[in-house]
């Protein structure tokens, strides 16, 4: 990890409203980038830049974000952030902290290659926009923060619960990633989790681990309606949060977290690990190849053969539960990764094992202007279901097989060993011609959740799953039980800004 920042600093920079927050701070060195001036009196750099920024040695450089884009159709203002990108990769700063409040990291005209050498500090400031002076607060609160991390090489984590969840996928997981100490688990337990982390501190209150002093990181992996209360309280006690799925048993839960860890300046990320996973990945795979032509027809399932009602909390008509807010989040979270927010959503959810006190099945459709997305669990399938079916105007494929990560974390797979994420059932492939032909299924590695959690605490990169993609599937969630109560298509509660923060 790069070494604790200290001052004096040199600050460069091409924003003046960003300038202006340290124009009375006797410790930081300003550099400020000036090109012209536009009509709205916005500083941008000009093409001079490409050579004024390459003079400077500074610690910090601290850059507006730019807007997505293909090379087509920029403004003067969007030219010039580029250019001041590309321009300080071949500069010699040692330390770099990006505002980013549109996902700089995904954008690839000006994306920072692999064989970057320095550090990137990516900087959330809510509203911030090249015509808005935003707060200090918020950047100073950041600037600190990322110096306190980088004091440290290990992140600290109080896992809150193990149960099936926290035992299963979150403590392995997160014991697997260098950087992450799995200090503290909070349970009733303690001799549960001792057989499995004798070096762990047991605190048998959620409340006294979320606080803990010497805690970074809290993962939440309790019953979904903790979720938001200990969520609440950790982002309170200035922790960072990760949250298992689904986020919030509603909206409004999700919203406050929301915006209190952007008040807190606290990371708050939403366990969605189903994105590495091998199924997954190669359907995604097989759609941006272009294999399919126009996808027409997705369709997704969880299926299980469970028709015996086990006595546990899921299973039991309490808040959260139920198959539907069980599975569903992933389910939806993989549909709006490839194909983003439904025009609207159908949704039948029924309860069909005897004795059963929720809902066991599930079948949901996503409308979209020119395709459907169907997505179907339930507990009473003992097969012939198949985990992804996908048409499209050039051809169609067929992933037979889930993922195999789950079965080996219950089977006692080591992640990362020698077999981790292997996937042997490969994609079936039809082509125009009606041919099949397989292809291999990547390897799934839940890991990466972890490992992109730890890089974006060091500053290093964005969130891995900002909690506003996490409300996107909450809104789903949440469409599809009203259809499914009221018979009717529904669309999704989510505001303008919201959605604009989506696309």
């Amino acid at each position: 990890m790069a070494a604790q920042l200290k001052g004096p600093l040199t600050v460069i920079t091409a924003s003046l409203d960003i300038a202006q927050l340290f124009s009375d701070r006797t410790d930081i060195q300003l550099i400020l980038l000036g090109g012209q001036w536009d009509s709205k009196q916005r500083l941008f750099a000009g093409s001079a830049t490409l050579s004024l920024v390459t003079r400077y040695r500074a610690d910090i450089a601290i850059l507006g974000a730019c807007a997505l884009h293909a090379g087509l159709g920029l403004s003067a203002s969007q030219e010039a952030d580029a250019d001041v990108k590309r321009a300080m990769l071949a500069a010699s700063a040692e330390h770099w902290l990006v505002a980013d409040h549109t996902k700089l990291n995904r954008c690839e005209p000006c994306g920072w290659p692999d064989s970057a050498t320095f550090t990137i500090f990516f900087l959330t400031v809510p509203g911030l926009s090249w015509g808005m002076t935003p707060p200090s607060l918020y950047i100073l609160l950041t600037l600190n923060n990322v110096e306190n991390l980088m004091s440290n090489n290990t992140i600290n984590i109080a896992l809150i619960g193990y149960g099936f969840v926290g035992k299963t996928f979150h403590a392995p997981l997160i014991r697997s990633v260098p950087g992450l100490n799995l200090a503290f688990v909070a349970s009733r337990d303690e001799e549960k989790v001792k057989r499995d982390l004798p070096d762990a501190t047991v605190i048998d209150s959620p409340e006294a681990a979320v606080q803990h002093p010497d805690v970074d990181l809290v993962v939440i992996a309790s019953p979904n309606a903790t979720h938001a209360p200990l969520a609440r309280l950790a982002l309170n006690a200035g922790k960072h949060v990760v949250v298992d799925k689904p986020f919030t048993l509603d909206m409004q839960e999700a919203r406050e977290l929301i915006a209190l860890a952007e008040e807190k300046q606290r990371l708050l990320s939403v366990f969605h690990n189903c994105r590495w996973d091998s199924d997954y990945l190669g359907i995604r795979q097989v759609i941006e190849q272009g294999t399919l032509g126009a996808v027409k027809h997705f369709e997704s399932h969880f299926d299980r053969f469970r028709p015996e009602v086990r006595v546990r909390w899921r299973e039991q008509n309490v808040p959260g539960s139920g198959l539907w807010f069980d599975l569903g989040p992933h389910l939806i979270d993989q549909a709006l990764q490839l194909f983003g927010l439904p025009q609207s959503v159908q949704g039948n959810i029924a309860t069909l094992r005897d004795g059963a006190e929720i809902n066991d099945w599930a079948h949901v459709v996503l409308n979209y202007p020119a395709h459907k997305v169907i997505l179907h669990c339930s507990m009473l399938v003992a097969g012939g279901s198949s985990r992804f079916t996908v048409h499209g105007d050039k051809g169609s494929v067929i992933k037979a097989r889930a993922d195999q990560q789950e079965s080996q974390l219950l089977a006692g797979v080591v992640p990362g060993s020698a077999d981790w994420g292997q996937d042997d059932d490969p994609l079936v492939i039809y082509d125009a011609s009606l041919q099949a032909h397989a292809q291999a299924t990547p390897q799934g590695d839940q890991r990466q959740y972890y490992m992109l959690i730890r890089d974006a605490l060091k500053g290093q990169i964005a969130n891995p799953v900002p909690p506003v993609e996490a409300l996107a599937v909450m809104a789903v969630l949440e469409a599809a039980v009203r259809s499914a109560e009221s018979g009717m298509v529904q669309t999704l509660d989510l505001s303008d800004d919201e959605r604009n923060t989506l696309r």
